[in-house]
This record gives C-alpha cells, structure tokens and sequence, in this order.
C-alpha cells in the first residue's frame, strides 16, 4: 500500500517524532511506514494517522490495485474487530 504520510507531514513542517506523539503511533513504525516497508496497516494505525494529518484515509493511503484494496480493508476491519473483542472481553462465539 502506498501513502503520502511523508509528504502530508513536511507540508505541517513536522518531524517524524512530532507526528509520532500526536497520532500515538510508535515513531519506528511510522518511519516505516513513510518507507513503504509495512504491506498492510491496520486500520486503527490509518485512522490516527490520519486525524493528525488532517487528512482523509484515502488521501493518504491509496492501494495498488482493486484486489489489494479489498484484501487490505477486509484485514484491518478483522483486526480492529479482534483487538476490540479483546478489549471487552467478548470471544468469537458471542
């Protein structure tokens, strides 16, 4: 998946660690992401770096093709859904 979290953040004049703190994403994983070396964000990660940037999803995050793009929002609403399942004490038979 390729994004302009690199391009969104010197356009605010941030540093990697001042876009770090606000979205409380880890600063390595955000240097990763500017990298183009994480496949496959969650979703939670897209939408705090997104609200920090100002920005919408998909103005940051564009997938490469249709099929990837299917297969990138199916995995991030799973693991949201397991991580707030998780949360709350819930299993998968609730």
């Amino acid at each position: 998946m390729l994004n302009k979290i690199k391009e969104y953040r010197l356009e605010l004049g941030w540093s990697i660690g001042t876009l770090s703190r606000i979205s409380g994403v880890d600063y390595n994983y955000v240097k990763r992401l500017e990298n183009q070396t994480v496949k496959s964000p969650g979703l939670e990660t897209c939408v705090r770096i997104s609200l920090a940037l100002g920005k919408s999803i998909l103005q940051i995050f564009s997938p490469i093709n249709d099929k990837e793009s299917q297969r990138i929002v199916e995995d991030a609403i799973t693991q949201y859904l397991e991580k707030q399942r998780k949360q709350i004490g819930g299993s998968k038979n609730d």
